[in-house]
């Protein structure tokens, strides 16, 4: 104000003087009329007026705005320092201002609460009243050097509080600087974080205890960035998966990781869970040389529009669990085996099939059982596409499953190709790739009868202890049920062999045609020995010559013009010397054969020629055909004798029918004998009912005859008593000789008897009438009984009276865990089961019987 007051009056002076120095001068200038003149210059007054006060008023104006916008700034810039002075006051961040030698000048009411010193305690001070000592001594000369060379400094500090808790906050030291560029003050701001160091400690802490965690639980967790492909695994993932921590991730990382036979699954899977459908799923996958088991779970976010944008989910070791299972399942599935079929070869094909799918790194698999020489054969394989395999003969000193039947112990081979005495060097390619093996020795007690071998041509050391032990345990079981079906299969073959000499039999006697009797006879020779082809010669007592009789199995007429004198070629041979005579390899031997130009389109390799000899006289040749390789088996060559000798016996019958009726006669005596045979290896068998089946026979016959059956009936009620428990060959011992009660699932297992029973006798038309017995006779009169629940008369008769005498037998001997029961106590059991286990026909007749004994 005081400028303008001066201002003004000076303007004001100075364009006075101006006008008057000059306005007269340009006036008189202009107009010469003095008149004119005189006028102008009152015109001029008021010139001078209105000019001076536009330019006072400009003036004015002017000076009044800057005063103005001066006085607004100022305002402006009171109430921008006021805010701030509010802001720092009122901040939640300590702030505290030192001079140039760092004594504090200034503190917040933020610094008055946290570090619990007041405002006069702080001013004056230093702020080393606020140190903890947890700052070294480097720290505090860096940050010096750093604010005194103009820079601003920035750190975590730990200090201390005036009641000597340790606080932390984040500090920032800004030098403040005068005109000259001088360092006047230093402003020192900061962020209490203590609270948050505090649950970043204790986040890494559970971090590091969920690292802990997945790491005992076998389970990691991950995530997947699908619009960047950029997946993150936990550490225990890397670690399930044998893969290194800095391997790059992506989708196709894992996919390339998880084993080939899953990898379309898990494909197909997660392609379904990007479409919205739950993902939780076991696969196999690759980790280093394992193959390991996995559980994953995960969820797949979406966007409004249903795009997925990222997935969250676990990965969890369960190889243990899973092989404890699979171990479990399979030895369950083995078990069922003893229910099933019985029959040899598809006991070893299922029984191997299910012991390769237990064992993930198996790839291939084969059984091999040892024949009378001790040689291994190829019974069974999986996994192998030569058909030479099958069958193929090991000798014991070759290769590693000749090794563990040899020391009659498992073997693990991580490398088999590195052993020189183990290595393969036959022509079967597919078993030269094998890289890695283990072997379990098939026993049953201290026999060994094969072995089980698993193989792996990816990878060496494919196998673990853990796979050797677990196929160790199925091979026990295996043996088990191997063992009873070759003793099953045993019983059919020879029930069979029984069947085709019983068929020859009754050949020979129906017929006195000695071309019938040949018909039948080398039908069962070719269809139960299993050849190709067979021929009958018949020697010519008076010229000393075997000529052709009959043949099966030829595709020429060969040897339908053979004429050979005693001595004269394999047949002869056979015939003079009055031994068998088998020739491996026809193909490396020149014999009359080769006389035939038509005997080398057969093909033959093999050949057998056995002198038929009745009564100690040689009545001809039979001579057998293989177009494959054979090697010799002792029960093989004792039925081939066996099928001579009925067949030299139907030459030296052909008229002899009475002595045929006889022999006969002596053959159904032979199969009775047989069958009594059989009662009593049962009875062996279980030693506690030793000595029951011939009393339960004697004693069914007897009320049989008291309810007036016929003779031909107590034929068949006689055998089917006798055979009353051949079920039980397919029993486990295990279960069968088991001490104490059984369990209900041993339970299940004993009352399938009867039809294994029923399966074994069926097929035998000779036993047939014989099944009343052994397939019904533990049905009830109620309905109660097994394996089909019969009731009333729908059981048969000879069944209803075993049932009764079975029963009295059984209650009135000793058994190990009871002593037998008294007579009378006996009878009265069974009769109070008359009507709802026993017909009570048949009870009434026994009681008479009992009481006339």
């Amino acid at each position: 104000m005081k400028r303008l007051s001066f201002r003004i009056p000076l303007l004001y002076l100075l364009f006075g003087g101006l006008w008057v120095v000059f306005s007269d001068r340009a006036l008189a200038w202009l107009i010469r009329d003095h008149d004119l003149y005189i006028a102008a210059q009152t015109y001029k007054g008021w010139a001078f007026i209105l000019v001076t006060a536009a330019l006072l008023y400009w003036t004015l104006s002017r000076d009044v705005r800057q005063i103005v916008a001066q006085r607004a700034a100022r305002q402006t810039s009171e109430a921008q320092k006021e805010k701030l002075i509010q802001a720092v006051e009122h901040s939640g961040d300590i702030i505290f201002i030192t001079d140039r030698q760092g004594v504090i000048e200034y503190v917040n009411p933020a610094f008055e609460t946290l570090t619990g010193y007041s405002e006069a305690e702080a001013l004056g001070q230093t702020p080393r009243l606020l140190q903890s000592g947890q700052m070294s001594q480097e720290f505090y000369a860096a940050m010096w050097q750093t604010i005194l060379s103009g820079e601003t400094f920035r750190a975590e500090v730990t200090d201390r509080r005036k009641n000597g808790e340790l606080f932390i906050y984040e500090q920032t030291i800004t030098p403040i600087k005068d005109e000259r560029g001088e360092i006047t003050h230093f402003v020192s701001t900061g962020k209490d974080i203590t609270e948050r160091k505090r649950l970043e400690d204790s986040l890494r802490e559970s971090e590091a205890n969920l690292r802990r965690a997945q790491a005992v639980a076998h389970i990691g967790s991950w995530a997947l960035d699908l619009q960047q492909n950029r997946l993150t695994w936990s550490d225990e993932i890397y670690r399930i998966f044998g893969l290194p921590p800095d391997t790059p991730l992506t989708y196709e990382t894992f996919l390339a990781s998880v084993h080939p036979d899953d990898r379309a699954f898990v494909d197909q899977s997660w392609q379904a869970a990007l479409r919205g459908a739950p993902y939780s799923i076991d696969h196999l996958i690759l980790s280093g040389n394992e193959v390991r088991w996995v559980h994953e779970q995960a969820e797949v976010e979406f966007d409004p529009q249903g795009v997925p944008l990222r997935a969250l989910g676990t990965v969890q070791d369960i190889t243990d669990s899973k092989q404890r299972l699979l171990e479990l399942e399979a030895l369950w599935r083995l078990s069922q085996q003893t229910l099933q079929s019985l029959e040899l070869q598809t006991r070893l094909e299922n029984i191997l099939d299910i012991i390769v799918q237990a064992i993930p790194a198996a790839e291939k698999g084969t059984i091999l059982l040892a024949d009378e020489q001790d040689n291994l054969r190829i019974r069974a394989a999986r996994g192998y596409r030569d058909p030479r395999l099958l069958e193929s003969s090991f000798p014991p000193a070759s290769g590693y499953s000749a090794r563990a039947f040899r020391e009659r112990r498992p073997l693990l081979l991580a490398d088999v190709r590195a052993d020189p005495e183990i290595r393969y060097d036959g022509e079967i390619e597919e078993i030269a790739q094998v890289q890695s093996a283990i072997v379990a020795p098939l026993r049953r007690g201290e026999k060994v009868i094969g072995v089980i071998a698993l193989d792996n041509v990816s990878r060496k050391a494919a196998f673990r202890e853990a796979d050797l032990r677990l196929l160790e345990t199925m091979a026990s079981f295996a043996a088990s049920a191997l063992e009873n079906a070759r003793l099953f299969e045993e019983t059919a073959r020879r029930l069979r062999h029984i069947q085709a000499l019983r068929r020859i039999d009754m050949a020979i006697t129906s017929s006195l045609d000695l071309r019938v009797t040949f018909n039948v006879a080398l039908d069962e020779i070719t269809s139960q020995l299993g050849i190709d082809a067979a021929a009958i010669l018949l020697l010519d007592p008076h010229t000393l010559t075997l000529d052709f009789a009959a043949g099966r199995g030829f595709r020429t007429q060969a040897l339908q013009h053979t004429h050979l004198r005693l001595g004269q070629g394999y047949a002869g041979q056979a015939a003079l010397e009055r031994r068998i005579l088998f020739v491996s390899d026809l193909r490396q031997h020149k014999t009359d054969f080769l006389r035939s130009p038509h005997f080398a389109s057969e093909g033959f390799v093999s050949y057998y020629a056995v002198p038929l000899i009745a009564k100690g006289q040689v009545r001809g040749v039979l001579e057998i055909f293989q177009r494959a390789p054979m090697q010799r088996q002792r029960e093989w060559e004792d039925f081939l004798e066996t099928l001579a000798g009925q067949t030299a016996i139907a030459i030296d019958n052909a008229g002899l029918f009475y002595d045929l009726e006889h022999a006969n006669l002596a053959l159904l005596q032979a199969y009775d004998a047989t069958i009594e045979g059989w009662s009593r290896a049962l009875d062996l068998r279980d030693k506690e009912t030793e000595g029951h089946t011939q009393r339960v026979t004697e004693l069914t016959l007897k009320l049989a005859r008291a309810m007036g059956l016929t003779n031909s009936d107590l034929v068949h009620i006689r055998r089917g008593a006798l055979l009353h428990d051949i079920g039980k060959m397919g029993v486990p011992d295990g279960i069968l000789l088991k001490e104490g009660p059984l369990t209900e699932e041993e339970w299940k297992i004993m009352r399938q008897h009867p039809r294994f029973a029923y399966e074994m006798l069926s097929p035998i038309d000779y036993l047939r009438p014989a099944l009343d017995i052994p397939y019904c006779h533990h049905e009830k009169w109620d309905g109660s009984g097994y394996p089909r629940g019969l009731k009333g008369e729908e059981i048969p008769l000879a069944a209803r009276l075993f049932a009764v005498v079975d029963v009295y037998d059984a209650l009135t001997s000793d058994r190990p865990y009871r002593p037998a029961w008294p007579k009378e106590k006996t009878l009265e059991y069974i009769r109070q089961q008359s009507g709802s286990h026993f017909d009570p026909q048949v009870v009434e007749t026994f009681m008479e019987l009992i009481a006339k004994q």
